[in-house]
């Protein structure tokens, strides 16, 4: 944990955070073009905290596809609080919300377990998506612009989906691509890639 918190304080000063209420108004405009991407499994999500038996040395010589096949199940089984914040980087999701930031999620998993994931993202506290015209920098907003699942039957790998995923949403909305901030390399690799990309710590597994 002290990696990840320690990847957390970088992020925070990478992207000039947190501002003053000057600040924070003077630079509004600006920031709400300006799209953060997160990943959610071991970045915003933790299922070693919540499961770490799952995750023993072993496990991270695991093919991407039985690793994937994991987290699906995980997901779809577990009560969604039971997989817990990781709580540096809640406090990063919260100033980038503060920052009037427009935020974005993007995970390997897959579009059926959309309802669970996005249960287990409320109760970890990163809020709902932005609906009725509301968005961060708002009066007491803190949302996400659009959570990004893999299709049910895509097979490809992750440094393959998350690039297009980053360059889908920012067709969409009209963002620029700022920040990434994952797990793997994979999650701020490829085309479309951040201006500040923040690598969080996960000792337990490596995808390509």
């Amino acid at each position: 944990m002290r990696g990840v918190e320690l990847a957390a304080r970088d992020a925070l000063a990478a992207m000039g955070l947190p501002l003053s209420p000057q600040t924070a108004q003077a630079q509004k405009a600006a920031r709400q073009r300006q799209m953060v991407v997160f990943d959610i499994d071991e970045t915003v999500l933790s299922n070693v905290l919540r499961d770490p038996a799952a995750f023993t040395k072993g496990r991270r010589l695991m093919g991407a596809a039985d690793l994937a096949a994991l987290r699906d199940a995980a997901a779809a089984a577990a009560p969604p609080a039971a997989t817990p914040a990781l709580k540096p980087v809640l406090g990063l999701y919260q100033a980038l919300c503060a920052a009037a930031h427009p935020l974005v999620l993007i995970t390997g998993r897959r579009e059926p377990l959309r309802a669970p994931t996005a249960a287990a993202l409320k109760l970890a506290g990163y809020g709902e998506p932005c609906q009725g015209g509301a968005r961060n920098g708002d009066p007491g907003v803190c949302c996400y612009t659009s959570l990004l699942m893999r299709g049910a039957n895509d097979s490809r790998l992750a440094s393959v989906v998350k690039p297009e995923a980053r360059r889908a949403a920012q067709v969409k909305y009209g963002f620029h691509i700022w920040g990434s901030v994952g797990d793997q390399f994979s999650d701020m690799n490829g085309l479309y890639h951040p201006e500040v990309a923040i690598k969080i710590p996960n000792p337990f597994y490596t995808i390509l």
